[in-house]
């Protein structure tokens, strides 16, 4: 079997206003759809063959670990992870109001004809006085052969971070509502999403696409070592690098651990794979209509600029302090910032 690891975190899929032209994908039989009872899920998602990953604490500790290979399902009515027993106490009431009891929930997500799993509980990835203090929500996307690509659906990875998915179906379409931290109080908020080119974004309905002509990019500086670049892709994926500070070689390597570093200014032609991944979701999240500014509520943070010239010379421009912005652009400077390390740069 081969398994693609993704985390990325992200929220929900919805189809809220279904397309004449949709069509439901034939179901195909896999091994998730045999699977009944909780222990059979748990086995099932502790089985499968991950890499290691190397985690940051909230101590700023660095440690590895399987994702996934010692998960616990665990139903949102059994956490209680001590200093964070009152924030479990919003998201138990927030689930009985909206009747999410189990600890997983199957539905074909993408409309592959795979059915995938989510599943709540406790992946192992953080622990603390007191039992564990981890609370991890994934989405298992289901491909042929039975490849599994587990998305992190946590977003925020914040000391209170928590969300609870919901899946409903309408007009044959099912849809991932994620009520997350910031509407604990409520049952009326939600955020939806699509699977997109293996992760999740805010879900559109409608997708323009704009002749993209350039894209620029800078990362600036922060409080600490804060990987500092800029890089401009053209039209004909030609692609210009200028690292100027704490950017490694090495894309495991968190930025203080940098052992060798990548520093200069380079060339290079973006392969025709990420280049039009990066294309198709600046359209898809329809990048003009988005905000001009974008700001975390605290200090210290790094920032980034993204400039996108397209349509003969119409530009927009996005300033992130603390790269906060929707998870569509979170997920375009995740990927901008990847090509340091996995395109051949002279």
């Amino acid at each position: 079997m081969k398994y693609i690891l993704s985390f990325c975190l992200i929220f929900c899929l919805a189809c809220k206003n279904q397309r004449e032209d949709f069509v439901k994908s034939e179901k195909i039989p896999s091994k998730i759809d045999s699977l009944k009872t909780e222990q059979e899920v748990q086995n099932f998602v502790r089985n499968l063959q991950y890499p290691s990953v190397r985690v940051r604490d909230f101590n700023d500790s660095i440690f590895s670990y399987k994702a996934l290979e010692k998960f616990e399902l665990k139903k949102i009515q059994d956490f209680n992870r001590g200093r964070k027993k009152d924030r479990d106490s919003l998201i138990k009431i927030l689930a009985d109001s909206i009747k999410i009891n189990r600890s997983f929930y199957k539905a074909d997500l993408d409309n592959n004809g795979y059915t995938d799993l989510i599943i709540i509980g406790d992946d192992k990835s953080c622990s603390g006085s007191g039992g564990s203090c981890d609370y991890s929500v994934y989405s298992l996307m289901n491909f042929a052969n039975d490849s599994i690509n587990p998305v992190d659906l946590v977003l925020d990875n914040s000391f209170n971070s928590a969300i609870i998915p919901k899946i409903t179906i309408k007009n044959s379409v099912p849809i991932l509502e994620i009520f997350g931290s910031n509407n604990l109080n409520s049952n009326t908020n939600s955020l939806q999403l699509s699977y997109k080119y293996g992760t999740f974004v805010e879900k559109n309905n409608e997708p323009k696409e704009y002749s993209i002509e350039k894209i620029e990019y800078s990362a600036e500086a922060c409080f600490g070592s804060c990987p500092i670049f800029e890089l401009s892709i053209d039209k004909n994926r030609k692609a210009k690098l200028n690292a100027i500070e704490y950017n490694s070689s090495n894309p495991d390597l968190f930025e203080y651990e940098i052992t060798e570093e990548l520093k200069g200014k380079f060339q290079a032609i973006i392969d025709l794979e990420n280049y039009q991944e990066i294309i198709g979701l600046l359209n898809y999240l329809d990048f003009p209509t988005l905000e001009d500014d974008y700001m975390v509520n605290a200090t210290d943070n790094p920032s980034c600029k993204l400039t996108i010239t397209y349509n003969q010379g119409q530009v927009k421009e996005i300033r992130d302090y603390g790269k906060v912005g929707t998870l569509g652009l979170q997920e375009i400077y995740k990927r901008i910032s990847r090509l340091k390390t996995n395109q051949s740069w002279e």
